[in-house]
């Protein structure tokens, strides 16, 4: 499922873009894991899941 929004996503936006959003995204759900963990457990796997999501793809499209 991630693979048909991140290449509908990269041809939009182009790569460089793309993965700096993607970096951003991950940063901030990471960030963010301290102060949702005090609401929900549930909120910290969501996070996580968000997080990795975007690492994976970022990885498919390092622009070396």
């Amino acid at each position: 499922m991630t693979q048909v929004v991140s290449s509908v996503a990269v041809n939009i936006l182009g790569p460089k873009r793309f993965l700096a959003i993607l970096i951003f995204v991950s940063s901030l759900a990471t960030i963010l894991i301290p102060v949702f963990s005090k609401f929900h457990s549930a909120f910290v796997i969501i996070l996580r899941i968000l997080a990795g999501a975007a690492q994976v793809r970022a990885n498919r499209y390092d622009l070396r």
